[in-house]
């Protein structure tokens, strides 16, 4: 029988004494189950590939996104420098601003680098989760399409069809052979 769990039923059976030739169809179980679980995985496969798609866009987004803010922190901290290398020309006070001013920018600068980084691996990771969920996806599609084609039996040589019961199993239970001519 072929490698399933559960109960197989039967939907086509060359009846005893009838010749085949090799490669004809001789039994045929119900690949209804089986067609389901390909279905399934079709369907999870469509949405992992959906997933990945979509977190590709919010990927280059959130670095274009992350590409403007490095840029005007980056500019905010050279006004601060700027700002503070004058110090000598404004009152104590300003000039202590200036300096409050640099530390700030210089401190969200480093912030905002940090989170690029931090964004950066959790969205390679997350990825990473998104394409298992696919090659698990394909796997079952792969694995399910084995077994559908595992459900048709045929004839490894020409010979005559021989159905016998199976005396030695329960719920009536039958083996199938071929006789040689």
């Amino acid at each position: 029988t072929p490698p399933v769990g559960g109960m197989l039923r039967i939907v086509r059976m060359v009846p005893t004494g009838v010749a085949v030739k090799n490669g004809e169809v001789v039994m045929e179980f119900d690949p209804a189950d089986q067609q389901y679980a390909l279905e399934q995985a079709r369907t999870e496969l469509a949405e992992a590939e959906q997933e990945i798609v979509k977190m590709k866009a919010d990927r280059e987004v959130q670095l274009a996104q992350d590409t403007v803010d490095l840029i005007t922190a980056r500019f905010d901290v050279r006004r601060a420098e700027l700002d503070a290398q004058g110090n000598e020309f404004v009152s104590p006070i300003d000039a202590q601003k200036n300096l409050l001013s640099l530390e700030e920018a210089r401190r969200r600068l480093a912030q905002l680098e940090d989170d690029v980084k931090s964004r950066s691996v959790t969205s390679k990771a997350s990825m990473q989760v998104v394409e298992e969920k696919r090659n698990k996806a394909q796997l079952a599609m792969q694995r399910a399409q084995q077994v559908i084609d595992s459900l048709v039996l045929k004839a490894s040589v020409d010979g005559v069809v021989s159905v016998k019961e199976n005396r030695d199993a329960s719920g009536g239970m039958f083996f199938y052979g071929m006789v040689l001519p």
